[in-house]
């Protein structure tokens, strides 16, 4: 069901691992420290950072906050 949901959207995947700048960046824009970290854009571009996961989501909890998302 989620493979299925996230076919409308493109994933963009950053490590920050061992990424210094990256890290920095996301910690600007992003406002967290925290790994992992999910953010969303709605079809428009828009940060919804209200909807960010700081933490890994349950298959549940993210499924549900994918179909949130227009």
């Amino acid at each position: 069901r989620v493979v299925a949901e996230l076919k409308r959207f493109v994933a963009v995947r950053v490590d920050v691992t061992s990424d210094k700048q990256a890290q920095k960046l996301k910690i600007d824009r992003y406002r967290s420290y925290s790994v992992p970290f999910i953010a969303f854009y709605d079809g428009r571009g828009n940060h919804l950072a209200a909807r960010a996961f700081k933490q890994k989501p349950s298959t549940e909890a993210f499924l549900s906050r994918l179909k949130e998302i227009h």
